[in-house]
């Protein structure tokens, strides 16, 4: 999952909102949290079936979002923050699907992918929560509107009608 951009961007973007919005209340973690893992063995599940399918844009667009709730410093309602790690969940499960191998390889890089995929968001969650200085929380929203404008940068260029090389 570390391999593409829009992966990352919705990672890192879905890390910073799980950890700013429980800060000082890192319990109140565990269910966006669940949400998010569940959701993306579902994802990676459904791989193999989906044949590999176009998640580029939706992961730009759902790390856009979380993004812009970073930067914003949005607190978000239970239900959105947990719908929001959900999708994401999903897309990121369904992307991240290894392609090529079969057998041992194939479970061992899909333990790796699931493990990393849950590992990164976690990890910066619980970095995000144990900022106290106001000049860190501010580095996080400024990281947060970051990676809000790389996404929606690359998701309009995803739209821009491609150039004939002459």
């Amino acid at each position: 999952p570390f391999i593409s951009p829009a992966l990352l961007i919705a990672l890192l973007a879905r890390g910073l909102l799980l950890g700013q919005s429980a800060r000082g209340r890192l319990p109140h973690a565990k269910r966006p949290l669940i949400g998010y893992a569940l959701a993306m063995l579902l994802g990676l599940s459904l791989h193999a079936r989906a044949v590999d399918p176009d998640t580029v844009r939706l992961l730009l667009l759902f790390g856009a979002a979380a993004g812009v709730a970073v930067a914003a410093a949005w607190r978000l309602p239970p239900v959105f923050n947990a719908s929001l790690a959900i999708v994401i969940g999903l897309a990121v499960g369904v992307a991240s699907g290894p392609t090529g191998v079969d057998g041992r390889s194939y479970v061992l890089m899909l333990v790796g992918t699931a493990v990393g995929s849950l590992f990164l968001p976690s990890w910066v969650a619980v970095v995000t929560s144990a900022f106290e200085p106001a000049w860190a929380r501010i580095v996080v929203r400024v990281i947060g509107s970051w990676l809000a404008a790389a996404a929606l940068l690359v998701l309009s260029l995803s739209f821009a009608p491609a150039r004939l090389a002459s």
